[in-house]
């Protein structure tokens, strides 16, 4: 049995343009080109034939995830697990003020190291925390699968780039980086987890 995750990250955000640091707490709507941005991603998704579309709990990633849908028509499962990381402290700062005053962290956060996955800034969640709640709802999902008896299932997942970029250092994938609504394919089966492609 398979699952393929096809993982999406949220459109261009109001913060993104500006150099703001995102995360858990602090949230903005998509831009125009954020919408059309969602639309193009959905083109592509639709000839995936996907099952069902998760989405983070947070705004950004729920207005895409909207887009999505409709062209797909596709039922929306929210979860906080897909969520980005909570990056405390740096939250609503600008990055080059954070790349001043926390330059190591910043820098572990844009070129993950698989031996410094306790990377976080103060008050916020490690990558190690991240890869643990997002993995076991994968887990889940792929046990749901099989317990149904389904062959092959392709499943969607609105997110966003601390969590995907994540994900994607932990399977191998060197400096790894998505703009906004990249898609990226990973997969499960018995044998474990793999870094397919980006879409």
């Amino acid at each position: 049995m398979k699952t393929n995750f096809y993982f999406i990250r949220h459109g261009e955000t109001a913060n993104n343009l500006c150099g703001v640091w995102q995360g858990q707490h602090i949230d903005s709507d998509l831009t125009q080109n954020g919408k059309l941005q969602a639309k193009q991603a959905a083109e592509k998704l639709e000839a995936l034939r996907l099952e069902v579309l998760y989405t983070s709990h947070l705004n950004r990633a729920q207005k895409t995830a909207a887009i999505i849908s409709f062209r797909c028509d596709l039922p929306i499962k929210v979860s906080a697990a897909f969520a980005e990381i909570n990056y405390g402290v740096a939250e609503g700062q600008k990055l080059d003020v954070l790349k001043q005053q926390y330059p190591k962290i910043v820098d572990l956060f844009y070129n993950p190291d698989s031996k410094q996955y306790d990377n976080h800034f103060p008050e916020g969640e490690s990558v190690w925390d991240v890869l643990q709640r997002v993995f076991t709802k994968l887990d889940k999902i792929f046990e749901y699968q099989c317990q149904k008896g389904y062959q092959e299932w392709n499943i969607g997942i609105v997110s966003h780039a601390g969590v995907i970029t994540s994900i994607m250092s932990a399977l191998g994938v060197e400096n790894p980086r998505v703009n906004n609504c990249d898609i990226v394919h990973i997969s499960k089966d018995e044998a474990g987890y793999m870094y397919e492609e980006k879409l």
